[in-house]
């Protein structure tokens, strides 16, 4: 579980902000009283599941594309430092392990390295949301089936 610093990070990400607002409103299977609607969860698994998708899958190409642009950066940015630190003069003959080390240690790339890595997270994150989005219709199908079975035997499970 995230610290609560992390999770209000998360929620004044305007990005996530936006999905979230927008699965909120459009995924809503309570009625009034906070109960499941089957009517609901039906509309949802018919009509709105569609649009999720489509917002989902907008906002994870973008971000991937954000990711593959960090990334070529962070190549580019570390043979920059690599290639000006095998150049300098130096009192000592590093190793190659020595000198991935140096390399590492460079500030743009240790920040460009945890921008990439956040990058990374979010990307997977949306493509877990996605996965949910796509197996919400056939939850809402076993809901169904169970309500269904449940009003017939004269018992709602």
């Amino acid at each position: 579980m995230l610290p609560e610093s992390e999770t209000r990070n998360l929620i004044t990400n305007k990005e996530i902000k936006k999905l979230r607002e927008f699965m909120t409103k459009t995924l809503d299977s309570t009625d009034d009283k906070g109960q499941p609607d089957l009517e609901k969860i039906i509309y949802n698994a018919t009509y709105n599941m569609g649009e999720g998708a489509i917002e989902i899958a907008g906002l994870a190409f973008q971000e991937q594309v954000k990711l593959e642009m960090l990334e070529d950066t962070y190549r580019k940015k570390r043979a920059d430092v690599y290639n000006a630190t095998m150049r300098s003069r130096m009192e000592w003959t590093p190793t190659a392990e020595g000198v991935r080390t140096m390399v590492d240690g460079d500030i743009e790339i240790s920040e460009l390295k945890l921008k990439m890595e956040k990058q990374r997270q979010y990307v997977e994150f949306l493509r877990e949301c996605q996965e949910t989005v796509r197996k919400y219709p056939m939850n809402a199908a076993s809901l169904i089936k169970v309500a269904t079975f449940g009003k017939e035997i004269g018992k709602i499970i």
